[in-house]
């Protein structure tokens, strides 16, 4: 019975790191059925929350979108433009330099080694479960078939139905043991990873998010501060030129209308007439030109890195914000799959007794009456039922997958022929 259906195709944009940001998921939408659950059945807490496996997402790619190593955040955010603005915190590029990659890298970790094979266990889950409806009503049938009066060891019928019924137990008892140890185990992942983000990455985060905001309260302050780094390095040009003017004009004044010494000095030509007597200011003259030029090509390129280090910061500032803005939620979401993983592992761990029970009493010869046994599988059926219904929202609600990337659908057991 599955109480999700696949919606349109959503395009998620999330404020932050731009188009890195896009997530494109199949949505999931509980139908009628739902209010026939329990509420307290953590399959319906679970399918009222399907954003959870959303909130999750943005956070990953926004954490992805973080530069991978510490030589790629240098790379993308150099440290000569950065340091312009950073100079009130010398300590914050190292620290940015350490943790951003380190959160890009836990959070890919996670993506490949949990969130998707989370997805494949809820694929595995849910097919199996959708026969195993049919499977625990053929192991009833069997056990009713042993159960009737005159049917012994040695009966054709007794036979087949014993052998039918340890088969179909032997794979239900299999899968569930298989499928609860992976449960405990993408607990164990969810655990760390909650962990690690809530104690670690969530703390400097914040602290980054508060000591870039200490530099660069909003946007006006980034504009004026740019504003100011343009003015400066324009200052320092317009002082070479200013000197330079002075000492053309100084020239001017002493030269005298004879002998001609071309000098060029920005685009003017000055007249000298005795090359001797003013060798000086002529190399004086040079010097100072030289010094210009220098001064302006120091002007153009630092103007030209302050607006690369403003795109920069720009930048720099989206994707923490990115990351700041979806932590907590992440941190929500990945609580809530712990307890939905624990749940499922507990009514794995419930049926698999039940199995076991069966299993059991069906070597047992003296067993005459399996109406005990039957209760357990239909209370092991039910629970079944509550699995299918988890494992349908991860195939619904979370990351797309490609088709072929499905887990193979179950396939009926072989029936032995009676005689």
């Amino acid at each position: 019975m599955s109480i999700t259906t696949t919606e349109t195709l959503q395009d998620e944009q999330l404020k932050g790191p731009n188009d890195a940001a896009k997530i494109f998921l199949l949505g999931g939408a509980p139908q009628e059925s739902v209010e026939k659950l329990d509420p307290s059945d953590p399959a319906v807490t679970f399918i009222l929350n399907s954003d959870d496996f959303i909130n999750l997402q943005k956070y990953i790619r926004a954490c992805t979108a973080l530069p991978s190593t510490e030589s790629l955040f240098e790379a993308e955010y150099s440290r000569e433009n950065l340091k312009k603005f950073f100079a009130e915190d010398d300590t914050l590029y190292n620290f940015m330099k350490e943790v951003l990659p380190r959160m890009h890298k836990r959070a890919n970790d996670f993506q490949i080694k949990t969130i998707e094979p989370m997805i494949t266990l809820g694929g595995l889950i849910g097919n199996f479960a959708k026969d195993s409806g049919r499977f625990m009503d053929r192991l009833v049938k069997n056990l009713e078939v042993m159960g009737q009066p005159g049917m012994v060891k040695g009966v054709a019928q007794f036979d087949a139905a014993k052998y039918d019924a340890e088969k179909t137990l032997d794979r239900l008892t299999n899968h569930a043991k298989k499928v609860e140890v992976e449960c405990k185990e993408m607990f164990d992942k969810l655990t760390v990873f909650k962990v690690a983000t809530e104690t670690q990455d969530l703390k400097d985060i914040t602290e980054i998010s508060r000591r870039l905001k200490k530099i660069i309260p909003n946007d006006e302050a980034k504009k004026s501060k740019v504003q100011k780094l343009l003015d400066d390095a324009r200052r320092l040009v317009d002082e070479a030129k200013n000197m330079l003017d002075d000492e053309v004009r100084k020239a001017r004044e002493q030269g005298k209308a004879k002998w001609y010494h071309f000098i060029p000095v920005v685009g003017t030509i000055i007249l000298i007439i005795d090359i001797v007597k003013h060798k000086g200011l002529i190399n004086s003259l040079r010097e100072l030109n030289d010094r210009y030029e220098l001064a302006k090509k120091k002007g153009d390129n630092a103007i030209e890195s302050i607006t690369a280090a403003s795109h920069q910061l720009d930048s720099l500032m989206s994707e923490v914000q990115g990351v700041t803005d979806t932590i907590n939620n992440a941190i929500a979401s990945v609580d809530k799959m712990q307890k939905t993983f624990n749940s499922l592992q507990v009514m794995f761990q419930d049926i698999k007794e039940k199995l076991e029970y069966t299993t059991s009493d069906l070597g047992d010869e003296n067993i005459k009456s399996f109406e005990f046994q039957i209760e357990d599988l239909r209370d092991a059926a039910v629970t079944w039922k509550r699995v299918y219904i988890l494992a349908q929202v991860f195939q619904s609600t979370g990351l797309v997958k490609d088709a072929k990337d499905a887990p193979v659908q179950v396939g009926p057991i072989a029936e032995k022929e009676s005689g």
